[in-house]
């Protein structure tokens, strides 16, 4: 079970940086 629990946190931790990048990414690309 903790196994589980850890993938689903690597998960939401991989989503969670790659919704960052995405949004910095939209930020630099709104300002050119």
């Amino acid at each position: 079970m903790a196994q589980v629990d850890e993938n689903a946190h690597a998960v939401h931790f991989f989503i969670s940086a790659l919704l960052q990048l995405l949004d910095r990414a939209g930020s630099l690309y709104a300002e050119v």
